[in-house]
């Protein structure tokens, strides 16, 4: 069996199976492969999710292969409906559940999704599996943020809330397996307007090992989605009259919004993203704000 395939929906030109894509009168969007598949071959689909567009081809390319037959693997590294994780009210839907049962419907073999923003992504897509640790990128930049020295300086996490927390104290027993020492930790809490969902109010909920008189060198804040960034604004100033003498870093795993780049920029010494939403070509970068490439080792 020769190396799977790969057929690259983010990026069309470095595709090994070629194909093209264009819209019919009515603005429907149709791909059309370049050549046929062979039974033979394994293939690995590798794709954004951002958009009702970006399933929709998805599920023509989940149909074509299902029809030949093959044996096939899904890359996903923004997946759309992520935060839309439950039933919010009777007056919304369930948008995970609806993009879970499309993904279902098509039997890839594995699903691997890059940093979900929950569980239940993995609970409601069948034989799923994160793909964090398969991105070196991504794994060495969470362990510089993890690191609790910075030469003669301690290093502190801050979660913006408990969910985030409890998303990422795995991440800390994996970094800190074969180690004693951690990082302070700082875990803020929210308060929203149960209508609009807006903050209302952020605050300190629980501080470890982070001491007043010897501040931190280094604050990393640590979340997984960031749009406009108010809430990481209003993180950025508390932390400030908190731990007047601390750096400010914050690492959001997927940037969907350029607003927040700039907002975030603004209020932290240093910004670093992925490009798992978008690679942000038209957008002028600040020189404090660092883009890594998520899709880089699958590119060759």
């Amino acid at each position: 069996m020769e190396t799977t395939k790969k057929i690259n929906l983010a990026y069309r030109g470095l595709s090994d199976v070629k194909y093209d894509l264009f819209k019919f009168p009515d603005g429907e969007t149709h791909i059309k492969f370049a050549e046929e598949l062979d039974r033979k071959q394994d293939y690995t689909v590798i794709c954004r999710i951002t958009n009702a567009e970006d399933l929709w081809i998805l599920m023509q390319v989940g149909h074509i292969l299902n029809t030949v037959k093959v044996v096939w693997d899904l890359k996903i590294l923004y997946l759309m409906s992520m935060r839309m994780d439950r039933i919010i009210s009777f007056r919304e839907s369930f948008t995970l559940e609806l993009v879970a049962d499309t993904i279902n419907r098509m039997e890839p073999r594995t699903v691997y999704i890059f940093h979900p923003h929950s569980l239940r992504t993995m609970l409601e897509i069948k034989n799923s599996q994160y793909l964090d640790y398969l991105l070196p990128t991504a794994v060495h930049l969470e362990e510089s943020f993890y690191n609790p020295w910075i030469g003669e300086g301690r290093t502190a996490i801050c979660y913006p809330d408990k969910g985030a927390y409890d998303r990422y104290v795995m991440d800390q027993e994996y970094m800190y397996r074969d180690v004693g020492n951690k990082p302070g930790v700082i875990v803020l809490k929210k308060v929203r307007d149960p209508e609009t969902g807006q903050i209302k109010s952020i605050d300190f909920d629980e501080i470890k090992d982070v001491s007043e008189v010897v501040q931190p060198k280094r604050i990393t804040v640590l979340d997984d989605l960031c749009d406009a960034g108010g809430t990481f604004v209003k993180a950025a100033e508390l932390l400030r009259k908190r731990f007047p003498h601390s750096e400010l870093f914050i690492f959001v795993r997927h940037m969907v919004n350029p607003l927040g780049i700039e907002n975030l920029a603004k209020a932290y010494d240093s910004v670093y993203f992925t490009n798992s939403y978008s690679d942000f070509h038209d957008v002028n970068i600040p020189q404090n704000a660092f883009m890594y490439d998520v899709f880089s080792d699958m590119k060759d």
